[in-house]
């Protein structure tokens, strides 16, 4: 009962408000515009709106973004890779990295998860034998000397 709730000046967050509906008129037309019309994640062909936001504005998911040349805000660093794990008799573990596993351009791993990093979806870590059998892309067995 002691501990502080609500606005503490609703004078300035009503003033702060009105400051902000004209800063966002201004620069996009409308104040009724949706978050993932001005934040993006773009990877390949990807352009994708995005939830998030800078950790000082109390987001969960911490996103960073750069002002591209359309005006968009893109992200370019934050919470790029999620990852949890439900305990149990056999773990499962999921995760997702938002700008995927490839840094090199054409590669099929440059864009493949930026879908699912932008919808809030997670793949499947593999854990099991037969889960990384499932999964198995290539197996490399060096020759021992």
């Amino acid at each position: 009962m002691t501990t502080p709730h609500g606005i503490g000046s609703p004078e300035r967050a009503t003033s702060s408000f009105r400051q902000a509906i004209k800063e966002v008129k201004k620069k996009w037309g409308d104040w009724k515009i949706s978050w993932g019309d001005v934040h993006r994640i773009r990877r390949g062909e990807y352009d994708l709106p995005l939830g998030g936001g800078h950790w000082r504005l109390g987001c969960f998911r911490v996103c960073h973004f750069d002002e591209a040349n359309d005006g968009k805000l893109v992200m370019n660093g934050g919470d790029g890779f999620v990852f949890t794990v439900e305990f149990g008799e056999t773990p499962k573990a999921y995760s997702v990295l938002g700008f995927s596993q490839s840094g090199r351009e054409g590669s099929e791993h440059y864009d493949d998860q930026t879908p699912l990093f932008a919808n809030n979806e997670m793949k499947t870590v593999a854990f099991t034998e037969e889960e990384i059998q499932d999964q198995l892309i290539e197996e490399y067995h060096p020759q021992v000397q």
